[in-house]
């Protein structure tokens, strides 16, 4: 019709790629090898540590250390039915060789999962064997990042045993030191 324009179309709404993100910032992370990702939304801090993972498993082993509780996109990852994870290294002392899980198809990468039953998670947190094992993923030049929630007791701790942190959304542990923070990956 004559005189009638049609309605501006609205753009669809755009979607944050949560993995893509912390695959760009696995570009600058050659050098670390312990770090924590830190966020609230589990899926997506999962989502920003595997990106950061599958780029640099390109060129060395990484490990995933899941402290999020079973976060989805890592667990759809390994295969089996094996229940123990960093909570039974950290409470029974297990070895990493032992809770490690190998992704197929993803360069050499694997999955720490939580494990069965955290009693006790700021222990966890502030398990000096942090440091012990950062140092072992130094001294082979590997990776390993840990994946845990911003808010969660004793996360200062974590991180003051690796490298440094990234942030992942809007929350920030509130007595992390700023020079800890090594990047953040917020959404839309």
């Amino acid at each position: 019709m004559k005189g009638f324009a049609a309605p501006p179309s609205t753009p669809a709404p755009l979607i944050f790629d949560w993995e893509v993100a912390g695959r760009e910032l696995g570009t600058s992370l050659d050098r670390t090898c312990a770090i924590a990702v830190l966020g609230s939304n589990e899926t997506e801090t999962a989502q920003v540590a595997l990106g950061i993972a599958r780029y640099q498993a390109r060129r060395r082993r990484v490990a995933i250390g899941d402290l999020l509780g079973d976060a989805p996109p890592l667990v759809e990852l390994i295969a089996g039915d094996d229940t123990h994870g960093l909570s039974d290294v950290f409470e029974y002392g297990l070895s990493l060789d032992r809770v490690a899980r190998p992704v197929s198809g993803d360069g050499d990468l694997y999955i720490l999962p939580t494990g069965t039953f955290i009693s006790d998670e700021t222990e966890i947190m502030a398990n000096r064997r942090w440091t012990k094992l950062a140092a072992g993923f130094r001294e082979e030049r590997a990776l390993l990042i840990v994946a845990a929630n911003a808010a969660s007791p004793g996360v200062e701790e974590l991180v003051m045993q690796h490298e440094g942190a990234i942030l992942v959304g809007d929350t920030v542990p509130s007595r992390l030191p700023v020079a800890r923070v090594i990047g953040a990956v917020r959404g839309p």
